[in-house]
């Protein structure tokens, strides 16, 4: 759940595997990526459980209700979770938590792989994607030097406006709640690399970027990124020869 896991990682790299249909696969060992707006996958009834997380990029609240209420003295932010109407009676909370959120990042882009070579990973993907009315994966692509990998896609996706803020394994310890801050946090904190508990079987890790609003305002569902491959060891793996 760190920027990077461990020294040795930071400067000698670590194996990524990126799950993905054959059509990807070849455009990724050609050094094409797709970066996808984290808004995006808050369409949960779309892109089904394995991919679609109404939390992605969010931020939230969390405030504790301990006494005696109305629609009068009920907490502002309580309210986007909780109605009382004005005749209703007052109602008594006991340290009683609701989750409300509070920032929605629009502006930051992953891309999305995953810590670990599995087919039992692969194949539980392949099941949701399938009840999604998904394509199943049918490929790896094992992206042998993550440094390198990070470097190139880095440094390709500044000609798009977009600048690295984080990567690194997901930590599955829940949403990033708000404490005031209205920047974006660092180090593990960055909302980008946090997700729910439920998802930790994805074992996922990512690159996260932030588009400048000075290279353009506009914010679409995805922006292709081309970087040079010579310094990144890749090969495409079908799956059903694992």
């Amino acid at each position: 759940g760190c920027l990077f896991s461990t020294l040795k990682d930071l400067v000698m790299g670590r194996i990524w595997y990126k799950y993905c249909e054959e059509h990807v696969a070849d455009l990724l060992c050609e050094g094409n990526v797709r970066l996808r707006n984290l808004s995006g996958y808050r369409d949960v009834e779309n892109l089904g459980p394995a991919i679609g997380d109404r939390d992605e990029g969010v931020m939230r609240n969390l405030t504790t209700l301990n006494g005696v209420y109305d629609s009068q003295t009920l907490p502002e932010e309580a309210k986007k979770a909780i109605h009382l109407s004005d005749q209703a009676r007052r109602v008594a909370f006991v340290n009683s938590r609701v989750s409300t959120p509070r920032y929605h990042f629009g502006d930051l882009y992953a891309f999305c792989m995953s810590q670990c070579l599995s087919t039992d990973l692969s194949e539980q993907m392949a099941e949701l994607n399938k009840t999604a009315g998904f394509a199943e994966y049918t490929h790896v692509v094992e992206i042998g030097n993550s440094v390198e990998f990070r470097l190139a896609v880095e440094d390709a996706a500044l000609n798009e406006g977009l600048r690295l803020v984080g990567w690194g394994d997901i930590y599955y310890g829940g949403v990033l709640l708000a404490t005031g801050v209205q920047a974006y946090p660092s180090g593990p904190q960055l909302v980008g690399l946090r997700k729910n508990p439920t998802y930790g079987w994805q074992k996922e890790t990512r690159l996260v970027f932030c588009r400048d609003p000075l290279h353009s305002s506009e914010l679409p569902d995805f922006i292709d990124v081309r970087f040079d491959t010579s310094r990144v060891g890749m090969r495409k793996l079908l799956l059903s020869a694992l």
